[in-house]
């Protein structure tokens, strides 16, 4: 007969309905201190000696849930909360995994100071990488001087935002070989340090070409702002006017929001995305603002058109058909980036308007032949 940890293990194979889950919630509340933690210590076991085959067996997601309640239950047979001072001695004397977990669930309730402790205590090699996950600006900037030698001796990846962001310029060019060495970071030193004249900038070292335009606005060498949206939308206007090209880059970086059921957005394109990417990095807000703002537009006119379109036929679309649809609507609503555009627009249509009506033709009332041509013509290879 299998024990009751057995039976719960055995109903955690993909894919678990909510009937099973219920019963699994059901039996968990009703075990006793000792089941709890045979079963806590059995899937802990279970996530740790997984293999690669295991990877689709199971629903780790669902299984690490269970994991951090059956930690709450367990702590509350236990008389409830250790305080932060009870677990941080404990870790010294055991590095007891389970002591870190709890440290890391109850991080973000602490205050500063306590945040603090934490912190320094897991800030060790078995647990570097999960606590780079909890870390903040504030705190790496107060532990700037120990992640420094972390990353100079290790060249540790997980300290390296902090590294660029709150070292000091000295230090930046002192170690700018060794700086230069990570891709992926370099547009975050050139950020920092770009305006130094002892630091030249390569632009092959960049990852993408929104890095490089980025970088040279906020420099300001040659790049404006508005150079930059119009890239952007100039690029945006490439990804919807193929859409059946673009569909594959979608596609390999799609986001589902249900089963079945993909997230449209031109966002979700690599290109547009290591753009938006590169703006965050360079805090170019205004032209976020204005593509977010667009973007949220045509996210309600796209969900408003297949609304209509779902009541008029019975069968559902290909993921391609939805994007396609998604593609039309975004293209007829670019944005017109200047009024200069329009206004040119609206004077060759009124010297135009006899011609129109002799021959009976149609003028579009879309923004889309209104979105300016792409202005950077600086190379990048």
């Amino acid at each position: 007969m299998k024990t009751c940890s057995e039976h719960i293990i055995s109903k955690l194979k993909s894919p678990i309905v909510n009937l099973e889950l219920e019963e699994i919630n059901w039996q968990i509340a009703a075990m006793s201190y000792d089941e709890v933690c045979s079963l806590y210590q059995d899937l802990s076991n279970l996530s740790e000696t997984r293999e690669i085959g295991q990877a689709f067996v199971y629903n780790w997601d669902i299984i690490h849930r269970l994991c951090r309640h059956l930690r709450r239950l367990k702590m509350d047979f236990e008389g409830g909360n250790k305080t932060i001072g009870t677990l941080i001695k404990e870790f010294r004397a055991t590095h007891s995994e389970e002591v870190a977990e709890e440290l890391y669930d109850r991080f973000r309730y602490q205050s500063f100071d306590d945040q603090k402790r934490i912190i320094s205590i897991l800030l060790c090699p078995d647990y570097m990488e999960r606590t780079y996950t909890i870390m903040n600006d504030l705190l790496g900037k107060v532990f700037l001087k120990r992640l420094q030698r972390y990353w100079l001796n290790d060249g540790d990846i997980g300290v390296f935002k902090y590294t660029i962001k709150y070292s000091n310029e000295e230090f930046l060019l002192k170690y700018i070989a060794k700086l230069s060495t990570h891709r992926s970071f370099y547009h975050l030193i050139c950020l920092r340090i770009g305006h130094m004249s002892e630091f030249i900038i390569n632009p092959n070292m960049f990852s993408n070409r929104w890095e490089y335009y980025t970088v040279l606005c906020v420099l300001k060498r040659g790049v404006s702002e508005d150079d930059i949206l119009h890239e952007l939308f100039g690029s945006i206007k490439d990804v919807l006017s193929n859409a059946e090209d673009s569909y594959n880059n979608f596609i390999s970086m799609h986001t589902y929001i249900g089963k079945n059921k993909y997230y449209m957005s031109v966002k979700i394109v690599l290109d547009i995305h290591n753009a938006l990417i590169a703006m965050r990095d360079a805090q170019l807000h205004y032209i976020m603002h204005i593509f977010y703002d667009w973007d949220t537009v045509i996210q309600h006119k796209y969900q408003e058109a297949l609304s209509t379109l779902y009541n008029e036929i019975e069968e559902d679309m290909s993921p391609l058909g939805e994007w396609q649809l998604y593609c039309k609507i975004a293209k007829q609503n670019l944005p017109s980036l200047t009024s200069q555009s329009t206004e040119c627009r609206d004077c060759l249509l009124q010297d135009l308007r006899p011609m129109i009506d002799k021959f009976e033709l149609e003028v579009s009332d879309s923004q889309y032949d209104n979105c300016e041509p792409r202005r950077i013509t600086l190379p990048f290879y």
